[in-house]
């Protein structure tokens, strides 16, 4: 008897090897799901948008797991993709033609400026760092592979927030406004100011923060569009405050878009 909405998978097995391809598959349905769900995700979404039923729905994340592919929230009971299929993930767009383009004039960032540079695309949870270099700064840094970063207080995050369609952004705006309001100083305190925030960036072309997310450091990001005018990812250099040029209308700035524009004609950008 089938459960509603779940599709027959009883059919012959020509041996083990063949139910092992079965839950391969299914076990790629249910990643798939999360991944259209698009955010935490309760049982019933992913058992409605991957077509099987409740209990083996629950079977498969808890196999997903326990492979580090699937993370629960102990307190909501919602289920998000897992740092192993984040990696993987991340792994992809390196190799897509867009990212790889981006990773090779990383270098020419780093050594013409000094600084550490970094890309970064929008993932599931926002701005995710997908590749960087190190510069040659008297301070260290470290930037991390999948890191996600704040849209508000972040330079790269700031050119998300320019050039994204507001719809897609609007929760994240709205989860960053309340962490913000528990913080003291903030300049994101009303939404003219996310508005003048957005306006700031698109009117100069690059975004810029000074130790607003981390006191130690600074940055300015510019976008990479590709031949639709999206947004493809966003490209930033990155210094420790009081060491390197990183002044909007300075030298670092002036290479920075001169890269993000050159990039944006090779993908296609007018």
């Amino acid at each position: 008897m089938l459960v509603e909405g779940e599709e027959n998978d009883k059919r012959p097995a020509d041996g083990p090897s063949r139910h092992g391809n079965r839950s391969v598959v299914i076990g790629l349905r249910v990643l798939a799901a999360l991944a259209q769900i698009g955010g935490p995700a309760t049982l019933s979404n992913v058992a409605k948008a991957s077509r099987l039923s409740l209990s083996r729905s629950h079977r498969f994340l808890t196999g997903l797991i326990d492979a580090d592919a699937v993370r629960q929230d102990a307190n909501t009971g919602r289920y998000t993709l897992g740092p192993a299929i984040i990696q993987i993930g991340l792994a992809v767009l390196r190799q897509t033609d867009a990212v790889k383009l981006a990773a090779d004039a990383l270098p020419e960032l780093t050594n013409q400026t000094g600084l550490a540079s970094l890309i970064a695309v929008w993932g599931q949870s926002g701005p995710t760092i997908i590749r960087w270099e190190y510069g040659a700064l008297n301070s260290s840094i470290r930037i991390q592979e999948g890191g996600v970063l704040p849209l508000l207080t972040t330079a790269c995050g700031r050119v998300f927030l320019a050039h994204m369609p507001e719809k897609a952004l609007e929760p994240f705006i709205i989860q960053e406004m309340r962490r913000l309001a528990k913080q003291s100083p903030t300049s994101m305190r009303t939404r003219a100011d996310v508005k003048r925030l957005r306006e700031e960036v698109l009117r100069s072309g690059i975004a810029c923060s000074v130790g607003e997310e981390n006191p130690a450091f600074m940055a300015i990001a510019a976008p990479v569009l590709n031949g639709r005018g999206d947004i493809a990812f966003a490209i930033s250099l990155v210094t420790m405050v009081g060491d390197g040029d990183i002044r909007t209308d300075g030298q670092a700035a002036n290479k920075l878009r001169s890269v993000a524009q050159r990039l944006s004609r090779q993908l296609g950008a007018a």
